[in-house]
């Protein structure tokens, strides 16, 4: 079984935010001689909104069609947070959301503490 790698320590990856989704998939890299790197896609976010402390969360009102890259941007200032979005309220990223739609999300003070949870799980 391989072990997953950490991409701030691999020079051929650049930095990456730790807003973006790649940032909770695992890097590995090829057991040959391309010795490419890859991420496992695979991994999903899942959130229990059941047992999630209300302090964490709000919900917003979606008043109009619009991507979730442009609700993250809203949000929280990057487009970047839009798999947060899609994770929290159980969206297929692809659709745009119809207007009149309430989102759970979490709160923009809790936001990097909720990151980091998500990438150590």
């Amino acid at each position: 079984m391989q072990v997953p790698l950490n991409p701030t320590n691999i020079n051929d990856i650049p930095p990456i935010n730790g807003e973006y989704y790649e940032n909770i998939l695992n890097v590995y890299q090829t057991q040959d001689e391309s010795n490419y790197y890859y991420y496992n896609i695979s991994k999903k976010v899942t959130i229990d909104l059941q047992n999630i402390d209300e302090q964490y969360v709000k919900y917003v009102y979606i008043d109009s069609a619009m991507p979730l890259t442009t609700i993250s941007y809203k949000l929280y200032n990057t487009i970047h947070l839009w798999w947060l979005i899609a994770a929290m309220n159980n969206l297929n990223p692809i659709n745009v959301p119809t207007p009149g739609t309430v989102f759970i999300v979490i709160r923009r003070e809790y936001l990097q503490n909720i990151l980091q949870a998500i990438k150590q799980a």
